[in-house]
């Protein structure tokens, strides 16, 4: 949308990058995702009461790839449905031994979806980059690294 409208948008905050390339055939070379991440609070669902949770145990991720559907559930046990064999999701295979090498490679892979994430939404990047080693122009010089 920003791109249509000629503007640029706040880089330290948005993730992805713009459809246009994708709908309209450009730029092929660069590979484009194999999965798609989500995320699901149901703090404000009677799902919560129902399941004796907090607001803040409410919570849950899932990693789906073209085959797999990994859901990580606070406080709960881990999903997994193999969407080729089970495309409604009615076989759980997330306690199943046979399937822990695609749950933990899927748990990783998510793990590191999370840590990626731009968390710092308050400042650009070129603000701390401007900003970087400034507590040393002003004197400041504890927790030295």
């Amino acid at each position: 949308v920003l791109r249509a409208l000629g503007k640029s948008g706040p880089g330290h905050r948005l993730e992805g990058r713009e459809l246009q390339t994708l709908l309209h055939g450009r730029d092929a070379a660069t590979p484009w995702r194999d999965c798609v991440y989500s995320e699901l609070d149901y703090s404000f669902r009677q799902a919560r009461l129902l399941c004796g949770k907090t607001p803040q145990n409410a919570r849950a991720w899932s990693v789906r790839t073209d085959r797999w559907r990994y859901v990580y559930w606070l406080d709960e046990r881990e999903q997994l449905f193999d969407l080729h064999a089970d495309p409604e999701e009615f076989q759980d295979l997330g306690a199943s031994s046979a399937h822990a090498q695609t749950r933990q490679a899927l748990r990783q892979r998510l793990l590191e979806w999370m840590l990626r994430g731009k968390r710092r939404t308050t400042i650009s990047d070129e603000a701390v980059e401007k900003g970087t080693n400034a507590h040393k122009r002003a004197g400041v010089y504890f927790g030295q690294w």
